[in-house]
Order: structure tokens, then sequence, then C-alpha cells
């Protein structure tokens, strides 16, 4: 699946660059397309998938604007910056998704009453030991605000 879509993303980005070239004559979009393709990437993958796809993007990068641009290296150290950002930002994703996963085993696992809310005030969780508590079902008390 993963080398499926970074070969799906790279053929998008060298057609998008080369049509739009032929289009518009010298224009070239490689790197900021890369950018939006290591973003998708980051959404998707983990760090360590999206670390392997960011010379190839550069590399991409770098050859499709050899011709138009004046200092393509330059485009291509974009797309590696970006590349770097785009890894970190996949790497704080899948932290923030491992630490949701420990406060919700840690709430399974309380043996006090609890009651959750989102940031507006509304419930969203309710343990069981509350619904007993309050002798109401999980349905009735979820989405009110108290």
């Amino acid at each position: 699946m993963y080398v499926l879509t970074l070969a799906g993303a790279l053929l998008c980005v060298a057609g998008l660059d080369q049509g739009i070239t032929a289009i518009l004559g010298d224009l070239t979009l490689a790197p900021p397309l890369s950018i939006i393709a290591l973003g998708v990437f980051a959404a998707l993958f983990s760090w360590k998938k999206v670390l392997v796809a960011v010379p190839f993007f550069a590399a991409l990068s770098y050859f499709l604007v050899l011709d138009s641009a004046r200092f393509p290296a330059v485009r291509a150290i974009s797309v590696f910056l970006a590349g770097i950002l785009a890894m970190w930002a996949a790497y704080q994703r899948v932290k923030l998704v491992l630490h949701a996963r420990e406060v919700e085993a840690i709430l399974k696992n309380i043996a006090l009453p609890w009651i959750l809310s989102d940031e507006s005030g509304n419930v969203s969780q309710i343990s069981p030991r509350a619904q007993e508590l309050l002798s109401l079902d999980a349905s009735l008390i979820l989405g009110l605000s108290y």
C-alpha cells in the first residue's frame, strides 16, 4: 500500500508539473506539489515512512526544475526541509494517538466515578460507576451540558 501510494504521488507530482509547464510555459510547480504530497503522507503514514519518501520528492523536484529554475538546489532543499517538518508532524500525530490511548486505558480502569466533558462543557464520556451513582443511562447524559 505504501509503495503504491508513494509511486502514485510521485507520478501525480511529475504529471501535474509537466502538464502545467506545457500549458503555461516556464512555470514549474514541482516543489509546492511535492510539499503538499509530503503533507498528505504525514497525515496518513508513520514518520519513518515519511522519512523514506522525502529524498524521492526532493530529487524529483530538483530534476523537474533543473532546466527552468535559476537555483534548483534551493527549491529541492525547500522540499527536503518541508519533508523534515512533515516527518515531525507525523511523529507528533502518532505520539498524540498513543497518549489518547493511554488516557483511555487509565479512565477505563479507574474505580472512581468520573464525567468527561469537551471544551464547550458538554458531556462526552461517563464512567459506568458515575452512571450507577446518577441512576441514569449514558445515552441520556452524553451531549448534555452541566
